[in-house]
């Protein structure tokens, strides 16, 4: 049946396992394309990666991106770098965030640093002035 395999002269079939998928009568398991898994074994067809996670090409499961980076689309196989002005600082993230007035962050931010004394800074700004 579908999400399983066998091959010539098999008596039963095999499960195919997270991030492949056959379809009935097969005689393996494909792996799903970069961007889309199979979120669990016995698969018919891979489904895309939410926003906020990814994939590489390969079996597995869609993974969360990591911290100071995002996916805001689904399908992605690779997980963007927060831009400059920007913070993400959970796993998993659909969108960044701005830094506030008074704070300022550069490239692949956890956290907005604040600006030192005489210095500011606007909503989402990469340094104080």
């Amino acid at each position: 049946s579908a999400g399983t395999y066998s091959s010539t002269a098999a008596s039963y079939c095999k499960i195919c396992g997270i991030g492949s998928y056959s379809a009935e009568g097969d005689s393996e398991c494909k792996l799903c394309d970069a961007g889309s898994s199979s979120n669990a074994r016995g698969a018919s067809e891979c489904e895309l990666c939410p926003a906020g996670t990814y994939k590489g090409a390969g079996a597995g499961p869609c993974i969360d991106c990591p911290v100071a980076t995002y996916t805001d689309e689904e399908g992605r196989s690779e997980c963007k770098l927060a831009e400059p002005g920007t913070y993400v600082s959970e796993e998993g993230s659909s969108e960044t965030t701005n830094c506030s007035a008074g704070t300022y962050s550069s490239t692949a931010a956890s956290y907005c640093k604040i600006c030192g004394i005489g210095s500011y800074s606007g909503v989402g700004d990469s340094e104080c002035k």
